[in-house]
C-alpha cells in the first residue's frame, strides 16, 4: 500500500467500503499532483497572492502584452513567504539574469579570494640580453587579462635583461579544451564583442579596439592590436556640428571577410568636437589576437622578437604544451574573482561569466567537456545548499543563449540564499545600481529610488529582465525576480521598471 493510500484511507475511514475505494482512486491522484508541485515549487509560492498590483497591471495593458508575458516573485528578506508569485512557477528564458546563479555560486565553490594565474615559461638560457629558446604562455582562463595585464607579464622578461628573443612563440592553452571558436552561433553576429567565445588565454577579451581621432580635414584611424590580416579603410571626413555623444550615428562601418584578409571600411561623418572614440570589434581566432597584441606589447617594451613576426605572417600556431623541465620566467595573477564578478555583473559581461562558469568545470576536475563539468558542478552545489530547481537548464551560465531555463520562484529563492550568505556583501556589491552605475545607469536615475535597488538586468530577443534587491521606501529589503517572454519583450521595459517603482512604494 502507498503512503498516499494509508494517508486517504486515515481519512476516509468514515465512508462505506466501496465509497473509500472511490475516493482513494481520485484523491491520490490530487494528493500526487499536489505533493508533486509542493516537492518541486514549496508551499510558500502556492501561499503567495497571486494577483498582480494594479499599476503593474496598467503597464502591462500599455505595452500591449499579455499578463501570461510575465513571471514574477517578490519577497521581504526578513520573512519566509513571498509576497507576490505570479506565475512564479513557470520555466523561463532569464538571459542575463542567469549571471546571477553562476556569480553567487563562483563565490561560494571558488571563494571571493580566486585568481587565475598566467605564466611565462621556457627551458632556453640567456646570453648577454638575448633569449635563447621558444618561449610560452601558459595560460589558465583569466577572464580579465587585459593590455594593461600582459604589460606587467611582459615586463618582467625586460627586468630579467631580456632584449631580443631568439626563439618561437608557444600558446600554452591546454588548461580546458578548447574547440572550433563559434562566435557567431547565437545570432550570426561574429564580430560583436559580446559574442567572443571563451578560451584559456583571451587577452583583451579578444576585442580590436580603433581610435577615431579628428584634424582639421581628415579623421585618423588607430587599431590596436595591429592584426596582421585585417585592413582599415578611411572614407571618414570632418563635419563642424555634432558630439562624441552621437557619433555612431554619423558613421557607418562595414565589416568584409575576402578570404583569409578581413577588411573595415569607415564612411561618413565625424564630429570635429570629439576629440577621440572607440570603435571595438572581435575579429580573428584566439591565438592570432594574442600573438599580435603580444608582439605589439613587447615592441612597446623595446624588446625584438623575430621569429614571432615570422609567425604572424604565416600563422603557425600548433597546439603547445610548456615543457616540464621549464622556467617560470614571469606570472601575473588576476585580480580576485569578487572583482571579477562585478564587471561580470554590473556590465552583463557575457565572455568574463562563461570564463568563470568554465572554472567551475575545472575547479570539479573534468576530463574532456568542461561546459558539462561546469553545469554539473553548479547542480551538485545546488543540492548542497539544499535548492531543488528540477527546471533548470544551463548552456553557458552567461544567458546568452535561447535554451537556459529558470523560473522566477527559484531566481527568488537564489537570492534570498545569497542574502544570507558570508559572502552577500561581494555578491550585492557586483550588482548595478540603480541610477547609478552599470547597466542600470540610466534607469530610475530622476526616480526618488535611485540608489535604492541592486538590479540585474537580461536583455535578448523576446525576453526583458530585472532581478535583485530593492531597500524600499519603509526601509525594507525586499528580493525581486521579473521576468518577460514574449514575441513584443522589447516593450516591456517600462513594465519591469513599474514593478520595481511598486515594491519600493509599497512594502
Amino acid at each position: 500500500m502507498s503512503g498516499c493510500q494509508r494517508y486517504l484511507i486515515f481519512h476516509t475511514y468514515r465512508l462505506s467500503p466501496a465509497w473509500t475505494l472511490k475516493c482513494l482512486k481520485w484523491k491520490c491522484i490530487v494528493f500526487k499532483a499536489v505533493a508533486f508541485v509542493l516537492a518541486i515549487y514549496g508551499s510558500t509560492v502556492l501561499a503567495a497572492p497571486a494577483n498582480l498590483p494594479a499599476s503593474v497591471a496598467d503597464a502591462l495593458k500599455t505595452a500591449r502584452l499579455p499578463d501570461s508575458a510575465l513571471s514574477l516573485f517578490v519577497q521581504p528578506v526578513d520573512e519566509n513567504n513571498p509576497s507576490l508569485a505570479f506565475r512564479a512557477e513557470m520555466p523561463v528564458n532569464p538571459a542575463s539574469t542567469m549571471k546571477l546563479l553562476t556569480t553567487y555560486a563562483a563565490l561560494e565553490i571558488l571563494g571571493p579570494a580566486y585568481q587565475w594565474q598566467t605564466q611565462v615559461i621556457s627551458a632556453g638560457h640567456l646570453e648577454q640580453d638575448v633569449w635563447q629558446g621558444d618561449i610560452y604562455i601558459k595560460a589558465q582562463g583569466d577572464p580579465k587579462f587585459t593590455q594593461e595585464q600582459l604589460w606587467l607579464l611582459l615586463r618582467q622578461l625586460r627586468q630579467r635583461g631580456i632584449r631580443e628573443i631568439n626563439g618561437e612563440l608557444k600558446l600554452d592553452r591546454s588548461y580546458f579544451p578548447v574547440g572550433n571558436e563559434d562566435d557567431g552561433v547565437f545570432d550570426g553576429s561574429a564580430d560583436r564583442p559580446y559574442n567572443v567565445s571563451p578560451d584559456p588565454l583571451v587577452i583583451n577579451f579578444k576585442t580590436l579596439r580603433v581610435q577615431l581621432t579628428p584634424t582639421e580635414d581628415r579623421v585618423t584611424l588607430l587599431a590596436d592590436p595591429q592584426l596582421p590580416d585585417v585592413m582599415l579603410v578611411n572614407q571618414l571626413k570632418t563635419m563642424e556640428s555634432g558630439s562624441c555623444a552621437d557619433w555612431k550615428s554619423q558613421v557607418s562601418v562595414l565589416l568584409q571577410d575576402k578570404g583569409k584578409q578581413k577588411t573595415l571600411t569607415f564612411t561618413g561623418k565625424f564630429p570635429k568636437a570629439c576629440p577621440s572614440a572607440n570603435y571595438y570589434a572581435a575579429i580573428g581566432t584566439h591565438p592570432m589576437f594574442a600573438a599580435a597584441s603580444i608582439r605589439d606589447t613587447w615592441r612597446e617594451l623595446g624588446g625584438l622578437w623575430p621569429k614571432l613576426d615570422n609567425q604572424l605572417k604565416q600563422e603557425n600556431w600548433p597546439i603547445a604544451i610548456s615543457p616540464e623541465n621549464g622556467s617560470v620566467l614571469a606570472s601575473q595573477n588576476s585580480a580576485g574573482l569578487s572583482n571579477v564578478i562585478q564587471d561580470v555583473n554590473k556590465y552583463s559581461n557575457n565572455l568574463m561569466a562563461r570564463m568563470v562558469f568554465l572554472a567551475l568545470g575545472r575547479k570539479a576536475g573534468f576530463n574532456t567537456n568542461p561546459l558539462a563539468a561546469s553545469i554539473e558542478a553548479i547542480r551538485v552545489w545546488l543540492s548542497g545548499q539544499k535548492l531543488s530547481f528540477p527546471e533548470l537548464v544551463l548552456e553557458n551560465g552567461a544567458g546568452l543563449s535561447r535554451v537556459e531555463r529558470i523560473s522566477t520562484a527559484h531566481l527568488g529563492q537564489l537570492l534570498l540564499q545569497a542574502w544570507r550568505s558570508p559572502y552577500m556583501p561581494e555578491f550585492m556589491a557586483s550588482l548595478p545600481i540603480a541610477g547609478v552605475d552599470g547597466t542600470v545607469k540610466k534607469r530610475f536615475a530622476n526616480d526618488e529610488l535611485a540608489s535604492y535597488a541592486h538590479l540585474k538586468t537580461g536583455t535578448l530577443n523576446d525576453v526583458r529582465a530585472l532581478a535583485g534587491y530593492v531597500r524600499t521606501r519603509s526601509g525594507h529589503w525586499v528580493v525581486i525576480a521579473a521576468i518577460i517572454n514574449h514575441k513584443a519583450a522589447e516593450r516591456g521595459g517600462l513594465v519591469l521598471d513599474e514593478v520595481v517603482k511598486s515594491v519600493y512604494d509599497t512594502m
